[in-house]
C-alpha cells in the first residue's frame, strides 16, 4: 500500500491550501477576499523575520526558557503576565515559532469577526475599516500577550453571536488570565448580555452560574496565581488619580514612540480618530441602540481603568479594537441599506486619511529594522573596532537591536543617570525617530565620532 493511500490530503499538496482559499472566499466575500488576503501576507512578512524581534520579546523569550515550570503556577508571574502566556512561550521554546503562533491569532481576529457576518458588501467595509486602524499594521512587540488576548476576545465575540455563551465565557476567563488588562473588555459583554432581547431575564439568571463556572475555571487554568497578580497590579496601581480631561486625552490621542521605537500612542490613534469614531457611534446608535449603550460603558471602563492605573501605553487598549469592530459589523442584523454601506466606506475614507503617515511611519521602521538585524555581525564588528579605538571609560550603548558589546570600561544598557555621563553613547538611528539628532541631555558636550551604518557614535574624548 503507497503512502499516499493513507492521506489523500498529503497525496495532494495543494489540496489543502486550496480548501484554506476556498473557505476565505466563502467567508470574506470575493470583494473582501483580495485586501484581506494580502493584509495577511504582509503580515506574515513582518511577524515572520524573528530575527527582528525587539528587545521586550527576546527578553520575554528568555524568561519563558530560564524560568522553571513550578514558578509560572505557583509564584507571581514576571510582569504580572498570565502563566499560560509564559508556558506557551517555554513551550514553543524559539522566536520563530512563538511569532507564528502570534501570527495566526492577529490574522484570525478580524476574519473571526466577519464570520460573524452575511451582507457581503458590509463584509467589505469592515474589512477596510479593520485596515484603516494602524494596529492591524502592528509591528512592535509581537511575541506578548496582547496579541493573545484580542484573539481571544474576537473568540468570545464569534462565540456570542453563534449564542454559544458557555464558550464565549472561557474564551473570556483565558483572555483576563493572559492578561487583566482585558478585564475592562467584559463589560460589553456583560451588558450584551443582560439587554438582549427575545430572551426572558429568568432564563439568563439560570444560566449565570454555568456561566460564571466557566469563566473562573477559564481564568485560574490561564494564571493559577490570580490572587497574587491582582494584588501586585493594586501595589503598582495608584488609585487616587485623578480623572482629568488632560489623563483622558493622554489615554485616547497621545501621539507616543517608546524605548524600542515601537509605537504606543492612545487608543483612537491605534484605531478610529475622534471624527471617524463619532460617525461611527452615530451610526450603531442609530441601527442599534443597545449595542451602543455596551460600547459606551466598555469605552468608559477602557479610560477610567488607563488613567486611575496610569497605563497609557495604546496596547492597553488591544481588546477593545475587535470589540469596537464587532459592533460596526451588527449593523447589518437589521439590513443593510445602502447609507449604511456609504456611510462606513466614508468613515474608511476619512480614517485612512488621518493614519496613512503613521501606518507608514510604522512599515518603514519595520523595514529598516528587518535590514539592519540582515546586518547585525558586520555592524557589531564595526561598532566593536571603533570603542577600541577610542578606549572609553563607560559606554552607554542605546543602539536598541542587541548589538553584545565589550569595553574594558562599563557599558549601560539601559537608561539610568549614570549612563548619561558615558564619555561614549551609541544611538541607533531608529531612535531619532523625527530628528537626525536627538537633542537630548547625554550628548550634550560630546561631538559625532562615526557611524556604523545607522548607528551614530558619539564621544567626549
Amino acid at each position: 500500500m503507497s503512502p499516499s493511500s493513507f492521506s489523500p490530503a498529503l497525496a495532494r499538496p495543494g489540496s489543502l491550501l486550496s480548501r484554506l482559499v476556498h473557505e476565505l472566499r466563502s467567508t470574506l466575500s470575493s470583494d473582501a477576499f483580495l485586501p484581506f488576503l494580502g493584509w495577511a501576507l504582509y503580515s506574515a512578512y513582518v511577524f515572520l523575520h524573528a530575527d527582528a524581534a525587539v528587545p521586550d520579546e527576546l527578553n520575554f523569550l528568555r524568561i519563558a526558557k530560564t524560568t522553571n515550570w513550578r514558578d509560572f503556577f505557583v509564584a507571581t508571574p514576571p510582569f504580572a503576565y498570565g502563566s499560560i502566556f509564559w508556558g506557551g512561550l517555554k513551550l514553543l521554546g524559539s522566536a520563530y515559532l512563538a511569532r507564528l503562533a502570534v501570527l495566526v491569532m492577529f490574522v484570525l481576529t478580524p476574519y473571526l469577526i466577519v464570520r460573524t457576518m452575511e451582507a457581503p458588501r458590509l463584509k467589505l467595509a469592515v474589512v477596510l475599516l479593520w485596515l484603516s486602524f494602524p494596529i492591524s499594521w502592528w509591528t512592535g512587540k509581537l511575541i506578548a500577550p496582547e496579541i493573545p488576548c484580542m484573539f481571544l476576545v474576537a473568540v468570545a465575540l464569534h462565540a456570542f453571536a453563534r449564542e454559544r455563551l458557555l464558550l464565549c465565557a472561557i474564551a473570556l476567563g483565558l483572555a483576563v488570565g493572559t492578561k487583566i488588562s482585558t478585564l475592562p473588555a467584559l463589560i460589553f459583554f456583560v451588558a450584551q448580555f443582560t439587554i438582549q432581547p427575545g430572551k426572558p431575564m429568568l432564563a439568563k439568571l439560570r444560566a449565570v452560574p454555568v456561566l460564571a463556572a466557566g469563566f473562573s475555571l477559564a481564568l485560574l487554568f490561564a494564571s493559577p496565581p490570580i490572587i497574587a497578580i491582582v494584588h501586585e497590579l493594586r501595589n503598582q496601581s495608584n488609585p487616587g488619580t485623578v480623572m482629568t480631561v488632560a489623563r483622558v486625552n493622554d489615554a485616547l490621542l497621545t501621539t507616543r514612540w517608546e524605548w524600542d521605537s515601537v509605537f504606543s500612542g492612545g487608543a483612537m490613534q491605534f484605531s478610529l480618530m475622534p471624527i471617524p469614531f463619532l460617525l461611527v457611534a452615530l451610526g450603531i446608535l442609530a441601527r442599534q441602540p443597545r449595542i451602543f449603550a455596551a460600547l459606551a460603558l466598555t469605552v468608559a471602563a477602557f479610560v477610567w481603568i488607563n488613567v486611575r492605573t496610569q497605563t497609557f501605553y495604546g496596547w492597553y487598549w488591544i481588546t477593545f479594537f475587535p470589540i469596537l469592530l464587532y459592533a460596526v459589523a451588527r449593523t447589518g442584523d437589521k439590513g443593510v441599506p445602502k447609507w449604511l454601506i456609504l456611510g462606513i466606506f466614508g468613515v474608511v475614507l476619512i480614517n485612512t486619511a488621518e493614519h496613512l503617515p503613521l501606518i507608514m511611519d510604522q512599515a518603514a521602521q519595520k523595514a529598516e529594522q528587518i535590514r539592519i538585524m540582515g546586518k547585525r555581525t558586520e555592524i557589531t564588528s564595526c561598532l566593536q573596532q571603533k570603542i577600541d579605538e577610542l578606549a572609553p571609560t563607560t559606554v552607554f550603548n542605546l543602539t536598541e537591536f542587541g548589538f553584545e558589546l565589550k569595553s574594558a570600561g562599563r557599558v549601560y544598557n539601559w537608561a539610568e543617570p549614570a549612563a548619561y555621563t558615558a564619555d561614549v553613547q551609541l544611538i541607533g538611528a531608529r531612535h531619532l525617530i523625527r530628528d537626525r539628532y536627538p537633542s537630548e541631555d547625554g550628548l550634550k558636550g560630546k561631538r559625532l565620532y562615526g557611524n556604523c551604518d545607522t548607528v551614530l557614535i558619539f564621544t567626549s574624548k
